[in-house]
Formats: C-alpha cells, structure tokens, sequence
C-alpha cells in the first residue's frame, strides 16, 4: 500500500498564501512507492507513448498489493522500452490498472500522461526528497532573460557577442531516434500534436548525420502564433500545414543526455546551415 494518492491530492488541493509549504509538507510524506511513482511522472527522459487507452470497466474491491504496484512498475519499463506499442500497449495498460481501486486509477493514469496536475515540478521534489530519494533527472534548455536596464549588459554580456531574433513562436526540443521521434516543450513535456508533421524531413536530417540527435527549435506559424496556438486543436489542419522549426542547436543525443556538448555556438551556427543546405529540407529552417 502507498501513500501515493494522499500525496498527489493533498498537492493538488493546496492553495492561498501557503500553497508552497502545503506542498512540501505532503512531499515530506511520501513513502518509496509514492516517490518512485512521482519520478516515473516527473521525469522527462522516460516516454510511455500511450496516449489513448480504456480504462478498467471494474476496479479492484481490495487495497492495492506491493505486487500490484510492481506489475505497474514493471508495465512503465516495457512501455518506455517500447516492448509493448500500439493495442498491446493499451491492453496491458487497462489490464494494470484493473489491479487498483478507481481513484488510484485515476491518479496512476496521469503517470502515463505525464503530468501530475498537482502544482509541482521535479526541483520543487528534489528540493525536499533528494536526500532521502536521489534526485529527478530535470529538462534543462537554453533560455533567454529579460533585462529591464541598459546597464544591465554590461553585467551579463561580454563583447563581442552573438545576437539572435526573439521568434513568437512556442519552443520545441526534438529527439530523434532511428524508430521514433518524440517532441518536448521547453518543460519536458511531451508535444504529441506535431508528430507527424516533420517526420520525413527530420528522418531525412538523421540519414545524413549518421546518428540519433536532438534538435533544439522554436515552433512557428508563417500565419502568425495564433496559427501555432491552434495547431494544437483536432481537425486545425491549415494551422499544423503553416508550421515551421526554426533551428537553434542541433547535437547527438549522446551529448544530450549527457547534458555537456564542446562544440560552439558559432560551429553549431555553421553546421545547421550546412545540414540544411545538404539535405534540402523545407519545414526545418
């Protein structure tokens, strides 16, 4: 038996001035299990890739079990693994969840949707649990600041620099892997509404490097960033037609997860062009 749902909903139910301690205060609680399944949600570097499934008509009369919980466990490692894909992914799924009572359910299906709804990020977990826990792998890409004076530049910025157009579009981190493509927000959080929409020419990028690599973009509409908002929507297919990527850093994905890459961003400049140019796409720019 796990505190897990007690957490989740003592998080998500937290409001007012003290909405952060509250917060903290439920984190503090949660057992192993709790924990293990919160870094599962949290963590972006693990994809379940189930986006639709059914949920058990039945659920289960008796409290959850260690065993049922390692079923579950066990259900997130071949999905991630992409050992179970398509309706086998969605059978095991229900199936797993059939072990549990219907709010548990409920709870353990935004896992797979990874986000909890529940008003806190991975650092605000690591904060109170990485003693007790390890630390969830966080999302990290690279941002701008505003600056609000002048003078500020010269506390931040060393001349000569480099200098980039601010795009008003929606950032996009792509990972792209010899079987499959998987698009992130700047969050870490799966963008399963553009799968499909660059896939040739982003597969056609990877033929040419030779390697699985991770594009660092920005999501653009040439109608404007309510086109890039409304692509989102089912059935907005003029909207998803007008998107573009526009390239800010390309690297293998080995550097990726490694999180460390030497080369500059000037090179990094000189190579876009280069692959670009190369392999002639349209909607990568």
């Amino acid at each position: 038996m796990s505190n897990f749902v007690e957490v989740i909903k003592a998080s998500e139910n937290a409001g007012g001035a003290g909405t952060k301690k509250i917060i903290q205060a439920a984190l503090q609680k949660a057992d192993a299990t709790a924990h293990s399944l919160i870094w599962e949600a949290l963590n972006p570097f693990r994809v379940f890739g189930v986006r639709k499934f059914d949920m058990p008509l039945d659920d289960a009369k008796v409290p959850a079990t260690e065993a049922d919980y390692d079923r579950f466990f066990q259900l997130l490692n071949k999905l991630d693994a992409r050992e179970l894909t398509g309706n086998d992914a969605r059978e095991a799924v229900s199936d797993a969840l059939s072990y549990f009572d219907h709010e548990t359910q409920q709870y353990l299906a935004r896992i797979l949707d990874k986000d909890l709804k529940a008003g806190f990020s991975a650092d605000t977990v690591n904060k109170v649990l990485k003693d007790v826990y390890g630390v969830i792998p966080s999302f990290e890409v690279m941002l701008a600041e505003k600056m609000g004076e002048d003078m500020e530049f010269s506390d931040y910025i060393d001349f000569p620099c480099q200098a980039d157009y601010k795009y008003d579009g929606e950032r996009t981190i792509v990972m792209v892997k010899k079987a499959e493509i998987l698009p992130f927000s700047r969050s870490g959080k799966p963008s399963n509404h553009i799968l499909g929409l660059f896939d040739e020419e982003l597969y056609k990028i990877r033929e040419h490097l030779g390697y699985d690599y991770v594009l660092d973009c920005e999501r653009i509409s040439d109608l404007g960033f309510d086109a890039t908002v409304n692509a989102k929507k089912a059935g907005n297919d003029a909207a998803k037609a007008s998107l573009r990527l526009r390239a800010f850093f390309l690297m293998s994905l080995v550097d990726w997860m490694a999180q460390k890459c030497d080369i500059t961003m000037e090179e990094n400049r000189e190579n876009i062009a280069n692959i670009l140019t190369a392999t002639n796409v349209k909607k990568v720019i």
